[in-house]
């Protein structure tokens, strides 16, 4: 019916289930019009999270910073790529303007302190500002595995390039599969690793 134009129909799918759908039934995407939505780029990311924060004018002044605005875009293009955007960051601002006193400018703090929050993911990591003391840190994780030199080192290798900036775009900061026999220190060395990210208070900043 909608190959021969009886019927109408509009449709959306992820690029995995047209995969699917292609194997499946190519004749029925075939009948389709294809338009492929593609990710925006930064600027238009930001023109996106604005009208969104000023479509809540009703609610209040539009509460969000300059500052906040683009430090809500880098956190999420860095660690939210899990999602695609804007879907991830729209749903994060929303979650942040209802819970906000209705009188309060969010600035980059604000937001970094959310993300910080949600995301379970240290400030020291998250902010530009806040310098990691690579010297302490090293000595941090190896006062706490004792005898593991090289998972340590592997473990403060991904800490030391996650904060300089240098992973890869769009793509997970790092997966780490700790391999060995029942106690030769695999989940202390994860335990020291959930430490570090989950607890400010153990961050070596200088």
């Amino acid at each position: 019916h909608i190959a021969r134009g009886d019927l109408l129909a509009v449709a959306e799918c992820t690029p995995e289930q047209l995969t699917m759908l292609e194997r499946q039934a190519p004749n029925m995407i075939e009948a389709f019009v294809q338009l492929k939505i593609e990710e925006p780029n930064a600027r238009v990311g930001r023109r996106i999270l604005r009208r969104f924060v000023q479509s809540r004018s009703t609610r209040g002044p539009n509460r969000l910073t300059d500052d906040g605005l683009k430090v809500l875009d880098r956190l999420h293009r860095r660690y939210a790529t899990y999602s695609a955007y804007p879907g991830r960051p729209l749903r994060f601002l929303n979650n942040l303007l209802e819970d906000a006193p209705q009188e309060k400018l969010l600035g980059g703090a604000d937001v970094t302190e959310a993300f910080s929050r949600e995301s379970g993911l240290p400030r020291i990591l998250l902010e530009d500002d806040a310098l990691l003391d690579l010297k302490q840190t090293r000595q941090w994780f190896g006062e706490r595995v004792i005898g593991q030199p090289r998972a340590v080192d592997v473990v403060f290798d991904t800490l030391a390039t996650v904060k300089a900036w240098l992973v890869r775009p769009e793509r997970p900061i790092a997966s780490l599969l700790f391999v060995g026999p029942t106690g030769v220190g695999k989940t202390e060395t994860a335990k020291a690793l959930a430490e570090f990210m989950f607890d400010d208070e153990s961050a070596i900043v200088r």
